[in-house]
């Protein structure tokens, strides 16, 4: 959809998940044009050796920028895949809340290392090779305002999202037999965990033991005493 007016401050509301896909692979194409711009900029002033008279806060934003917009690029991608795939979950909106953030943080960072007077008055107006490195600034501020909306964006998406459903395993002990009947909870094939079956043994086999061996004795006693 068009966005408005006012970088950032696009109104997703009445928006179909359609529309917002087509607004995600144009800061995609974005994103595209800023990394050149950049990094074709900043290899050309660093060839007339202007590079290393910018500031050292700024000339640090520039250089990151390709790589920020490599990175909203990818997750872009991820979140495009989970739309086409209906299957918009919580990753996609936290990459969502993630570039927004970014995008907050990277144009403040923008505007107070380029008007900062950390590194000394370096703006050299009329310079032809000044200008160059001002239209970065100009650029690359707008390319943050803009995606201000992905902030918007991100609160019609929950709309969209797919609830996970929580999936539970339960362990059958049961012994099944050939009609379809099982015993259950067999303790075939387990292994002792506790001393509950240990102390069955003691308490039971014992006893038996002993009252066969009992019987046994008595019977020989009988036969002794020619009882039988």
């Amino acid at each position: 959809m068009a966005q408005s007016f006012i970088a950032g401050t696009t109104n997703y509301s009445e928006q179909s998940i359609k529309e917002i896909r087509s607004d995600i692979l144009r800061w995609i194409e974005y994103a595209q044009e800023i990394k050149k711009l950049f990094q074709e900029t900043i290899t050309n002033s660093k060839h007339s050796k202007y590079w290393f008279k910018v500031a050292s806060g700024f000339a640090a934003f520039c250089e990151s920028v390709p790589m920020i917009c490599d990175t909203f690029c990818e997750d872009f991608k991820i979140i495009v895949n989970a739309i086409d795939n209906d299957n918009i979950t919580k990753r996609e909106i936290a990459l969502m809340k993630n570039i927004y953030k970014c995008t907050v943080q990277n144009e403040e960072f923008s505007w107070k290392t380029y008007k900062g007077h950390d590194d000394g008055y370096w703006h050299d107006y009329g310079n032809p090779e000044f200008e160059k490195v001002e239209n970065l600034y100009g650029k690359g501020r707008d390319f943050f305002i803009t995606l201000r909306d992905v902030g918007n964006a991100v609160s019609r998406m929950e709309d969209y999202m797919k609830e996970e459903i929580k999936s539970t395993h339960i362990e059958d002990n049961s012994i099944h037999i050939g009609d379809g009947n099982k015993i259950k909870k067999s303790p075939f094939g387990n292994h002792i965990s506790d001393g509950k079956q240990e102390s069955f043994f003691k308490k039971y086999v014992w006893q038996i033991l002993a009252a066969i061996i009992a019987g046994v004795a008595v019977t020989y006693i009988c036969v002794w005493l020619g009882l039988k």
